[in-house]
């Protein structure tokens, strides 16, 4: 028995310190950094051991390192080689921040703190002002409860693959705002069932599209499981549901896709 123990400790010792030294290093995935950049950033280096190299904290070292990285996945190739596979991520949300802007990613990471310019679909963030804004980390918004709101809410834009969105307004607590095309104001309430709002929403958006592209209004999905649309301007006073304004034609639309129109003068 003891033999048996010396052989398997003097095993296991050999494996990671002897045989198993890395040789080659591939890099395969998305390419958004050279694969010099991402070998670098790695910390793998030619003569370390094969089993020594841990997933966890690789994945955490390259995404905080090389924004830009949502995550990567380590395969392990006999007897010498690292295969690092690169999952990308992008920005879904922007901060203004001076002349430039703060782009964030779906998981609330900072990507970059100073963007000359924005691109296409990336949401305006309005409300408050981040803290501490350091590329590679989550963006803290002051409030701990509308940042993890705010994550939640990116994470379910993400998710329902909802595009074309301005603006994000995250002022007050439990009463979050988004703007679609610059032209319908998305009223979500809480962030509860996001994803599940959002998909309504599109369906909702999708219906108006199909009687006017260009059909500016207030898209209210705070009822559960509805969705009622106000053609017009947003009014800034009271606080009524679309189907209470008078003299307004409101579309509902519910989970399954049935829409019916209803006059409130009637």
């Amino acid at each position: 028995m003891a033999l048996a123990v010396t052989v398997i400790s003097v095993g296991i010792v050999l494996v990671l310190s002897v045989f198993f030294k890395i040789s080659t290093v591939t890099v395969k995935g998305d390419k958004v950094y050279s694969d010099k950049e991402v070998t670098l950033k790695s910390g793998i280096e030619v003569g370390d051991n094969l089993f020594r190299v841990s997933q966890e904290e690789l994945n955490e070292k390259l995404a905080k390192a090389l924004p830009y990285i949502d995550k990567v996945t380590l395969e392990r190739q006999l007897p010498d080689t690292v295969i690092i596979t690169v999952t990308a991520t992008r920005e879904v949300a922007a901060l203004q921040a001076g002349s430039g802007f703060v782009l964030i990613d779906h998981t609330g990471k900072v990507l970059d703190k100073d963007a000359p310019m924005l691109r296409e679909s990336v949401a305006v963030v309005t409300g408050l002002t981040p803290k501490n804004i350091v590329e590679g980390e989550k963006i803290a918004l002051g409030k701990e409860d509308i940042t993890n709101d705010f994550i939640t809410l990116l994470n379910g834009i993400k998710e329902s693959k909802i595009n074309l969105l301005t603006e994000i307004n995250i002022t007050k607590t439990g009463e979050y705002e988004l703007r679609y095309d610059d032209r319908i104001t998305i009223k979500l309430g809480t962030v509860d069932n996001i994803a599940v709002k959002l998909q309504r929403a599109m369906a909702a958006i999708e219906k108006e599209n199909e009687i006017n592209s260009y059909s500016e209004g207030v898209l209210d999905l705070r009822t559960e499981p509805y969705a009622y649309f106000s053609p017009g301007e947003e009014e800034t006073t009271g606080q009524q549901k679309p189907s209470d304004q008078k003299g307004d034609t409101t579309s509902t639309t519910d989970v399954s896709g049935a829409e019916t129109t209803e006059n409130s003068d009637e």
